[in-house]
């Protein structure tokens, strides 16, 4: 089962913690909940399945390359779009949900910073968020659970970058995800997804969503890698202290750059084959182009421009090019350098004005 195989990863990396068995019973009681649950609403909410969603969009890029701040954009200021909230994705049945509504408000109050520093990732419970936290939950799968707890152990770069792939190709993610959304996505209801599984899954998307369109955002892979990194390490070390460890580190930092270089790669092929469906966007252009690239998204997605958006775009164009995150870090401190990046991110480079 993937969720021991995962605490066992940890286990092996940290050794054994009380925190890990909680972790491991959690798990497990979270998984049997959802699958009763589930099962009850197919046979409580027979109509659910046959919800036909209409031009779901799903947003997908690296992470640290921008799809948080677009996701969360487009979902404030498009009414006509819903994404998942993080509670829906814990609480993925309809009738739990509906059981715990009474409880909502106090999801509001937990907070989350302990684990996710908001100078770099700020979210919550009630936080519209990425779709690989519904598989991490569900099925200890997807490439944040690769992150999170298989990325500890030596190993050949080549045996990584599969791993990554193999963490992340499964139909029933989609399947999963699909029941979910349409629990939340009323008939007819456009669906914005945000996720990194999904570039390894596309296959599955056009199959279960014919009308799918595909957003690809990518940025600079010199920016978006060590930002990865920064943000894991304040996150691994929240939560297990890895960073007293020099040679667990390195291992880890090693790990997670061939994660990027299997994620750049597969991006590549997607966005290279190409597609009426496929729309590719830069982090650059964001911060450019704004005005320019939103309005062109909302074109592409048959999404309407309202007064109120305009405006906004209005405002937000002035302000964008001068943006600044307070999340600093430099690539020396994962041990990476600048050419290592251009020589072995050349292929995006040469395709991506990023």
């Amino acid at each position: 089962m993937k969720t021991v195989a995962a605490v066992r990863a940890l286990v092996r990396a940290f050794g054994p913690r009380p925190k890990y068995l909680f972790m491991l019973l959690f798990r497990l009681t979270l998984q049997a909940s959802m699958v009763v649950f589930m099962a009850l609403d197919r046979v409580v909410l027979p109509h659910h399945a046959r919800r036909q969603l209409d031009r779901p969009v799903f947003l997908i890029g690296h992470l640290r390359s921008g799809t948080t701040f677009l996701h969360r954009f487009l979902l404030e200021q498009t009414p006509e779009l819903r994404g998942l909230l993080m509670w829906e994705m814990l609480c993925p049945s309809v009738i739990a949900r509906t059981l715990m509504r009474p409880l909502r408000p106090l999801f509001g109050r937990i907070s989350l910073d302990r684990v996710w520093d908001p100078r770099i990732h700020r979210t919550g419970v009630l936080a519209a968020e990425t779709d690989d936290i519904a598989l991490a939950f569900r099925y200890s799968g997807g490439i944040l659970s690769w992150i999170y707890n298989d990325a500890w152990a030596a190993q050949p770069p080549e045996h990584a970058r599969a791993a990554v792939a193999a963490a992340s190709e499964d139909d029933v993610y989609v399947q999963h995800l699909r029941r979910i959304y349409r629990g939340v996505v009323a008939d007819g209801g456009r669906l914005l997804s945000k996720s990194f599984y999904g570039l390894f899954c596309v296959d599955a998307i056009r199959r279960l969503f014919p009308q799918a369109r595909l957003l690809l955002l990518i940025r600079d892979p010199a920016e978006a890698v060590p930002s990865m990194m920064s943000m894991q390490r304040s996150v691994q070390g929240a939560l297990h202290g890895f960073d007293s460890d020099p040679e667990r580190a390195a291992t880890y930092y090693r790990n997670l750059y061939q994660c990027s270089l299997a994620y750049y790669e597969r991006f590549h092929a997607v966005a290279s084959a190409g597609g009426d469906d496929v729309l590719v966007v830069t982090h650059r252009q964001l911060l450019t182009e704004f005005d320019a690239t939103i309005r062109r998204i909302l074109g592409w997605a048959g999404l309407a421009l309202t007064p109120e958006l305009e405006a906004e775009l209005d405002r937000r164009n002035a302000a964008q090019p001068k943006h600044r995150s307070a999340h600093g870090y430099g690539l020396d401190e994962f041990g990476l350098t600048e050419a290592q990046i251009a020589d072995d991110f050349a292929f995006v480079y040469a395709h991506y004005a990023v």
